[in-house]
């Protein structure tokens, strides 16, 4: 990351860069599960803290109940408040893919019947981060930033990619899923689907078979 250190009068590993040291309680009460961050703690107020991390390739695993995150070093990184009060990056190369498909793959086991689906979860994340919902937050997350790279020289162009999943399908497993979920899990709600009347084979063959009067 071309971030030097070296121990201070404290004892502390200090970095003059970013004018702050390396924090001794490294937990900011967020973050769980990222192994490529050093919590940081301002040199002039200490009560000021702040998160680095690397910018690389994402790597996960699940790890028991929890899933453990690390990020490639590729001499990039972002440095964020706790608050989340700013973002303070530094890429020396293309930006990293920021979002990865949180969201069950399901599509149409038979594309011309349009009757069975298939939906494949991902055995390295738990239940409760692959939620059909994500697809929206994340489609927001990526109309931000394809505004703010208008400011950016060489931006990358981000492709959204809806291969991996049916819309409505997606739509249709969200609004099942809130059915069993508190009304404040999510944020992004669904409204009701209209019923649908049923009809049965059994009632279209008697309609067919019906006599006229």
């Amino acid at each position: 990351m071309d971030l030097d250190f070296f121990v201070n009068r404290q004892h502390h590993l200090h970095c003059k860069q970013l004018a702050s040291e390396i924090n001794p309680d490294q937990d900011v009460c967020a973050l769980y599960g990222l192994q490529s961050m050093i919590v940081l703690r301002d040199a002039a107020n200490p009560l000021r803290r702040s998160v680095i991390t690397t910018l690389g390739t994402l790597r996960y695993k699940r790890h028991g109940v929890h899933v453990n995150v690390k990020m490639h070093n590729d001499g990039s990184y972002a440095r964020v408040m706790p608050a989340m009060e700013s973002v303070q990056s530094q890429v020396d190369s293309n930006p990293p893919n920021a979002c990865e498909r949180i969201t069950p793959e399901a599509l149409l086991s038979q594309e011309n019947l349009k009757r069975q689906q298939t939906v494949t979860w991902n055995s390295d994340l738990t239940v409760t981060i692959q939620h059909d919902a994500f697809k929206l937050v994340v489609d927001s997350i990526i109309a931000k930033l394809q505004r703010l790279w208008l400011f950016q020289a060489n931006a990358p162009e981000i492709k959204d990619d809806e291969v991996w999943t049916v819309p409505h399908l997606r739509e249709r497993a969200h609004w099942r899923r809130s059915v069993y979920e508190r009304p404040e899990m999510m944020s992004t709600r669904l409204c009701a689907p209209a019923d649908k009347t049923y009809l049965s084979r059994a009632a279209i063959t008697e309609s067919v078979q019906m006599p006229k009067a």
